[in-house]
């Protein structure tokens, strides 16, 4: 694990970003495990960081040319945990990134059929309230729309992401 930034007095502590070697093991491990499922030119990465309030993970599932991008999200936020256990980050950590491999492992089985909310869900786990949602998209595709946009004089949301133009909030559930 690596610091995202200096931590100071006045702040709250940065949180902590999977990375380097951790990072790698972990998607050679994914590409290992899911390999029967891959298409010629898909690939599978990992993000994940954690704090002493939340962990955040998204496994994606992309390919080179970017007409297909899968990703899926799992966040345990300290406050949704109504067990009253101490906060146990890289435990939490562990067990997001289960969840999502058991998501894309579904995901596959049911012939990559699109069954997920684009919003979190509330889904809960060994005791654990686990946030997810899941999103395919077509980067290449939005890319051109939002360069025809632009060129229009339509694209004023061109630089907003989807939760901005929908007006979602991470930490609410719908």
């Amino acid at each position: 694990m690596t610091k995202k930034s200096d931590e100071t007095s006045d702040v709250a502590p940065a949180p902590e970003v999977l990375g380097g070697r951790s990072r790698q093991l972990i998607r050679q491990s994914l590409t290992q495990r899911f390999s029967a499922f891959l298409k010629p030119g898909e690939k599978l990465d990992i993000e994940a960081e954690h704090s002493d309030e939340y962990i955040w993970a998204r496994i994606r599932l992309s390919r080179v040319d970017e007409s297909f991008q899968l990703d899926v999200e799992a966040s345990i936020l300290a406050a949704d945990q109504t067990a009253g256990g101490p906060w146990d980050a890289t435990r939490y950590l562990e067990l997001g990134i289960e969840f999502l491999k058991l998501q894309l492992y579904e995901f596959f089985r049911q012939d990559r059929d699109e069954r997920f909310h684009i919003d979190w869900r509330l889904y809960p786990v060994e005791a654990v309230h686990i946030r997810f949602r899941g999103l395919i998209t077509m980067p290449s595709v939005e890319r051109e729309a939002d360069a025809f946009l632009k060129a229009s004089g339509e694209g004023d949301e061109a630089g907003m992401t989807a939760d901005e133009l929908l007006g979602h909030d991470p930490t609410q559930l719908d």
